[in-house]
């Protein structure tokens, strides 16, 4: 063994966190030779206080960067304990907070150790050891990499992120995670065959209990244990099947109106006198349907042979359906799949979107109706009557919006279809846009939202902008 060092220290890792309240160190791995190795302080425990004394964080912040680098497990904390006059077995007590066994709440636990120097071992021929009686720093023993690289590099990195309150800081997937550390396997019980001792036992130990935390526990569940998913289960599919009837009512109160939606006529050619006004149902639309032009979100439907429906995903219809699928995951089955059955009206004038590389035109519809995931049915027409009866009552920016439908679907008696919620209007503003195609005018003077030109190329392809509640995430290239 070597010469100790004379500067002490608690041989801890920690992880500030400062802007909580109470603020704590988090413990990120303790040495195996350090003086609270078996005082029952454990990686991913909170330290909250020192010797009776909680963490005072100064505002200040170059102050709070001094006082950070002196703490427990941090760069400079030699320095404290020098300053303090502490010697090598000078105990140290430390109050920690640790989550409850079942992920509710927290306990306090108290551990009391000693500040060790930082020491240095040698092998019999005097090489660097990473332990008395071995093994060798730059040995290998058949192994790839030597054994200080394999531990101080990578075993103790797979470990620490493991039991330092992984789960909860960071994204992990424990089948891999376990499969990676589990390679490790051969070496850890050729270190405890071959150098015996308590480093090859601390190396043990912590091998082992980061494989039953990947692990896991397992329980054995009983039927009974199973009826509050078969109740949820249950209570699903009776809302979706309520949805589903309510987006069949829907249907057939407007076949009347009703018209194939493709093929569907070239509104510039062929014009949308003949179809304006009439209501079509488009094909099940996914997060491939989204496109974003110039900012502003559009669900699309059709092809450039078939021609074009666009359906404005900022409008306040949509937003309603939005806003009401995310409250629908919340309250009643959080796998609402991200596909759309969209009922609309055809609207007189044509629309002009950039899809892809080129500029198509197409049929803008006003939104009526959606079933989203083939469970969720959404009536905005609901909405809209809601609205006008603000209107007639006073301007609409004095009107309280209207309260969203919050019900909770609890039993046998609960509500069907989940209506859509308030969303903010989006105030018109008067623009005088002439627009011709050949000899066709598309548009003129109106008060409606402004058409914006895009300042760019759409941005298709990529990610578009967040809506609330949309979920939307991949669209499509949709160029011919």
């Amino acid at each position: 063994m070597g010469e100790p060092s004379a500067d002490v220290t608690s041989r801890i890792r920690t992880r500030a966190q400062l802007d909580v309240t109470p603020a704590f160190l988090s413990v990120e791995w303790i040495a195996w030779d350090s003086g609270f190795r078996g005082s029952g302080l454990e990686p991913g425990d909170r330290i909250v206080e020192v010797d009776g004394v909680p963490l005072e964080v100064p505002a200040d912040q170059p102050e709070r960067s001094r006082w950070l680098a002196g703490c427990i497990g941090q760069i400079e904390e030699a320095q404290r304990w020098q300053a303090a006059g502490a010697s090598e077995g000078h105990v140290v007590l430390q109050a920690a907070r640790r989550r409850d066994p079942g992920g509710q709440g927290w306990q306090t636990i108290e551990a009391k150790g000693t500040l060790q120097p930082d020491r240095s071992y040698e092998t019999a021929d005097h090489r660097r050891a990473l332990a008395p009686g071995g093994p060798d720093s730059m040995g290998y023993d058949g192994f790839s990499g030597t054994w200080g690289s394999w531990y101080e590099e990578g075993l103790v990195r797979k470990l620490s992120s493991v039991l330092d309150d992984g789960w909860n800081r960071q994204s992990l997937v424990t089948r891999s995670e376990l499969t990676s550390l589990c390679e490790e396997r051969p070496r850890v019980d050729f270190l405890v065959e071959h150098y015996p001792g308590p480093f090859a036992d601390a190396v043990k130990a912590d091998f082992d209990a980061a494989v039953a935390c990947l692990t896991g526990r397992r329980y054995e569940l009983t039927d009974a244990d199973l009826d509050d998913r078969r109740a949820d289960d249950e209570r699903a599919a009776q809302v979706a099947g309520a949805g589903r009837a309510a987006w069949d009512d829907l249907l057939a109160g407007l076949a009347a109106d009703t018209m194939p939606a493709f093929p569907a006529s070239h509104p510039v050619r062929d014009g949308l006198a003949a179809a304006a006004g009439k209501v079509v149902v488009l094909p099940e639309l996914g997060n491939d349907s989204w496109v974003a032009e110039a900012g502003h979100g559009w669900f699309v439907a059709g092809s450039p042979d078939e021609n074009w429906y666009f359906v404005d995903a900022e409008a306040e219809p949509a937003q309603a359906m939005l806003v009401a699928a995310g409250r629908y995951r919340k309250v009643v089955a959080p796998d609402l799949a991200e596909t759309y059955l969209l009922c609309g009206r055809i609207q007189p004038e044509a629309r002009l979107l950039m899809i892809g590389e080129r500029a198509y035109f197409g049929a803008p519809l006003e939104l009526l109706g959606a079933l989203v995931g083939g469970a969720m049915f959404v009536d905005v027409t609901k909405r809209r009557r809601r609205r006008r009866s603000l209107r007639r009552r006073g301007p609409v920016h004095q009107a309280r919006p209207a309260a969203a439908a919050r019900r909770r679907v609890t039993g046998p008696g609960a509500p069907g279809p989940v209506r859509g919620a308030e969303v903010r209007r989006r105030r018109p503003v008067a623009v005088a846009v002439r627009l011709l195609v050949g000899d066709h005018r598309i548009a003129g003077p109106s008060r409606r939202p402004a058409l914006r030109r895009p300042r760019a190329r759409a941005v298709l392809g990529g990610r578009p902008p967040p809506h609330r509640g949309t979920g939307l995430r991949h669209p499509r290239r949709l160029d011919g």
